[in-house]
């Protein structure tokens, strides 16, 4: 009986060593797992922290490209106000440009007109002499033909 009670308390201790082991291999594993649990949860907070910054970071861009959106349409909107301005200035210089070449036609005209009425007017006396020298003479000549009769 000592010997079948060694062979059990042989048997018990191989087989309660083996478990005792096994047991104590899940408790480093379930260490190890709530270790790796604990860091994971950690990470996850940070994670969550940084998508929340991510978050706030985007909205505010957003908000930035709306205002830089707004601003640009505006200003093509005060660009195509002022090419509008400057067509219609264009437009009126060229107008006036045209007007003044007229003008300008009508001046070299009515200077022309005023110089030969200007010619007109003045009595050049060799020039009435040369066209009228033959009656003049001749005017004369009666004159003196009476004047001594």
């Amino acid at each position: 009986m000592e010997e079948l009670r060694k062979k059990v308390d042989n048997i018990e201790y191989h087989e309660i060593k083996e478990l005792k082991q096994e047991i104590q291999e899940i408790k480093l594993d379930l260490t190890k797992n709530n270790i790796l649990t604990q860091q994971n949860i950690e990470a996850m907070n940070r994670m969550s922290d940084t998508m929340d910054s991510v978050k706030e970071t985007m909205i505010k861009m957003s908000s930035s490209i709306e205002y830089v959106s707004k601003a640009n349409h505006e200003l093509a909107s005060n660009i195509e106000k002022q090419n509008k301005k400057i067509d219609s200035i264009q437009e009126k210089q060229n107008i006036y440009e045209e007007k003044q070449i007229v003008y300008d036609k009508n001046m070299g005209e009515i200077q022309k007109k005023i110089k030969e009425t200007d010619s007109k007017s003045k009595f050049d006396i060799l020039e009435f002499l040369k066209k009228n020298f033959i009656g003049i003479v001749v005017g004369i000549g009666v004159l003196f033909y009476m004047f001594l009769k």
